[in-house]
């Protein structure tokens, strides 16, 4: 059986032997041949079973022997382990196995040989094909040749390339977070600041550190919330979400979210804080936004119904703690509907956004000015020492509204009408002074619109009763409650009846006969006369048409209909639905 020679066997194989004799040591002594070959067999036995690969060639760069590691790294065929062998034979071979990459096989083997020939210390590390990485240290002899170490560093590098890796990524991803991580001493004063690329730097490290945060300039937050920050930072307590704000060098205001906890040493002793921020410059503007859209008429940009109640109970303990008086005004465009039914809602848009406007120059900056829905808005009007400042901003308003607007190509003529009510004088309580306003503006319509008027006790009560109309007229159609009556209309000098004018009346169940003054105002206002005028016209229609049948013929019947009707796309439509639905002759039908 044959089995692999030692290191020494490997090299000694083939020399003759040399007869028994007795060495000399290094201190004179003469040593026993046995005891030498005991001492060479232990440093043969100690290459062999080393953990690196062994490699010794000659002053001629031929081998000598290699040890078992050797064999086992480089995967060498045993005729190339074999004394003797040219040291180009074996870097042949590793060329043309891809030891040494692509490339021609005889210039890698004429190149490594060239630096062989050298014969100087060498280090460096090679992967192999196979993905094994080797660190070769060669080391030159005494009187020629030299000895290669060959270790298997695969383990170590890969681990550092591996940490390398995971750094590069931390740093890429710290680079490219828009987070930012900062540290403090036991003074708070800032030790590091860094920020992430998303970030960007606000102000530069430079001039952050060894300052306070407070020491720093800033938008937000004001003395308290800095105070009570400070608080939790001498109490050594973590924080969390703590907001503050920085101007960059662009001007922009730019938000941040802090979070930090508190450092000790091993004794327990305080050293300062860490902690990590974000911006929430988005954030913050998002939620502007949405407060915005809570808070404030999108067409406009006045507050809203919401923010104005707000802002009048604020007001009123201003008003209360200054002993002054406050206004609120409820104003209402006069004719709206008309202009937005004639000219169309875009148009409608602009005239709101026109008023808004023209109702803000009227009033100071510490004043309100908002829109309550539809063409409805709202002035308050603060700091106010007598009713007259009341009157004389009043006067002001609608002044500013006489002014022709043009309006998508149109002039218009805008008014407004204006109801007003004083705290603490008529009330004292928000809502009622809104409802008291609302009324008095009412009263202005009954005036003839374009006007003023302060709200006084009386109005409600006739307020009140229009509210009752409203709802009793909502239902007096099912009830059956109205009726016509008809005024003959006589030839003067044949004193025949050549037609009647109907004219409607109203018998609520509870009130009695309801005057026309009364009701027919109140449901103009509500709409419900375009239903109204509807059944008005059809029974007219039915009336006449049996009085034709009759034989009380010639005849034709007047019926008045209102602004509104006159104002729908559809009437003449409806008018010869009517006709055909009752059969009456259109020649027998007046319309006024």
């Amino acid at each position: 059986m044959k089995t692999r020679k030692s290191l020494r066997q490997t090299a000694l194989a083939g020399r003759p032997r040399k007869p028994r004799s007795r060495r000399q040591a290094a201190n004179g002594t003469l040593v026993p041949q046995d005891a030498l070959r005991e001492r060479i067999g232990a440093l043969e036995n100690t290459i062999e079973h080393m953990d690196q690969g062994v490699s010794i060639v000659d002053a001629d760069l031929r081998l000598v022997g290699v040890n078992r590691r050797f064999r086992d790294l480089l995967a060498f065929p045993e005729p190339l382990c074999r004394p003797g062998t040219p040291m180009e034979a074996f870097l042949r071979y590793n060329a043309a196995r891809g030891d040494y990459g692509p490339g021609d096989v005889e210039e890698q083997v004429r190149a490594r040989m060239a630096l062989a020939r050298k014969f100087e210390a060498h280090r460096f590390e090679r992967e192999r094909p196979d993905g094994t990485i080797l660190e070769i240290r060669g080391l030159p002899l005494p009187g020629g040749g030299f000895v290669t170490l060959y270790t298997d560093v695969t383990q170590r590098v890969r681990a550092e390339r591996a940490l390398r890796e995971s750094e590069a990524r931390f740093r890429a991803l710290t680079e490219m977070s828009s987070d930012l991580y900062w540290e403090t001493d036991a003074e708070h004063r800032i030790t590091q600041y860094s920020y992430g690329a998303k970030i960007g730097a606000i102000v530069p490290v430079d001039e952050l550190l060894g300052r306070r945060r407070w020491e720093l300039p800033g938008v937000n937050p004001d003395d308290e919330e800095w105070r009570a920050h400070r608080a939790t930072l001498d109490a050594h307590l973590p924080f969390r979400d703590f907001e503050n704000a920085r101007r960059g060098g662009d001007g922009k205001v730019r938000y941040f979210s802090l979070s930090g906890e508190p450092t000790f040493d091993a004794g327990g002793v305080f050293t300062g804080y860490r902690g990590a921020g974000r911006e929430i410059t988005e954030q913050k503007a998002a939620e502007a936004r949405l407060d915005q859209m809570a808070h404030y008429d999108t067409l406009t940009g006045l507050p809203n119904r919401a923010l104005l109640h707000d802002r009048m109970r604020q007001a009123m303990a201003r008003a209360g703690r200054g002993q002054m008086l406050l206004a609120v005004m409820f104003l209402d465009l006069d004719r709206f509907k008309v202009i937005n039914d004639s000219l169309g809602h875009a148009a409608g848009d602009e005239v709101l956004k026109e008023a808004a406007r023209r109702l803000r120059s009227c009033v100071r900056a510490t004043d309100t000015v908002g829109r309550l829905g539809g063409d409805e808005f709202c002035v308050l009007l603060e700091d106010v020492h007598h009713v007259d400042e009341i009157s004389a901003v009043a006067r002001k308003i609608l002044d500013a509204f006489a002014e022709q607007a043009e309006v998508a190509g149109h002039d218009v003529q805008l008014s407004t009408s204006i109801g007003v009510t004083v705290y603490p004088l008529d009330d004292q309580d928000a809502d009622i002074l809104l409802k008291n306003a609302d009324i008095a503006m009412y009263q202005a319509k009954q005036e003839g619109r374009n006007n003023f008027q302060f709200f006084a006790a009386e109005m409600g009560a006739r307020t009140e009763h229009r509210a009752d109309l409203r709802l009793r007229l909502h239902h007096a159609l099912e009830r059956s409650e109205f009726a016509l009556h008809y005024q003959p209309q006589v030839h003067v000098t044949s004193g025949r009846i050549t037609g009647v004018e109907a004219l409607l009346r109203w018998n609520d169940a509870e009130l009695g006969p309801v005057p026309p003054g009364q009701f027919i105002p109140v449901a103009e206002e509500t709409g419900s006369i375009v239903r109204i005028g509807d059944w008005v016209l059809r029974e007219a229609c039915r009336q006449c048409k049996a009085w034709l049948d009759a034989g009380l013929g010639p005849l034709r019947v007047a019926v008045n209909l209102s602004p509104r009707q006159f104002r729908q796309k559809t009437l003449a439509q409806r008018i010869g639905e009517i006709l055909r639905e009752t059969g009456l002759p259109a020649a027998c039908l007046e319309i006024e």
